[in-house]
């Protein structure tokens, strides 16, 4: 890829297509990828369609806004800390095989 259309998909936050594509390649194989991006695309939808009926719920609650910013918070949190451990286990895991 050209240095000017990299620095330009960069901005756009665009690289997590092709990095992302290559992660599932690596991690579960080329035989299943079909399978298993249209999961993964299914399973975002899904989170996009959910996420505005739930939060919009929960301020008819009234809930408050500092309350739910807290609250996703937390849930990116946990994300990033669970992904953390897949990714260190699945390096203990190559490590121990020899690769």
């Amino acid at each position: 890829m050209p240095e000017a259309r990299e620095a330009r998909c960069r901005r756009l936050g665009a690289t997590h297509l092709a990095e992302g594509n290559s992660i599932w390649a690596e991690r579960y194989g080329i035989l299943h990828l079909g399978a298993i991006r249209s999961m993964n695309q299914a399973v975002m939808v899904v989170a996009t369609a959910v996420a505005p009926i739930l939060l919009g719920f929960l301020l008819d609650q009234e809930v408050g806004v500092p309350v739910l910013a807290a609250s996703l918070a937390a849930l990116a949190a946990i994300a990033a800390f669970t992904a953390r451990i897949g990714s260190t286990r699945d390096g203990k895991r190559a490590r121990a095989a020899g690769g």
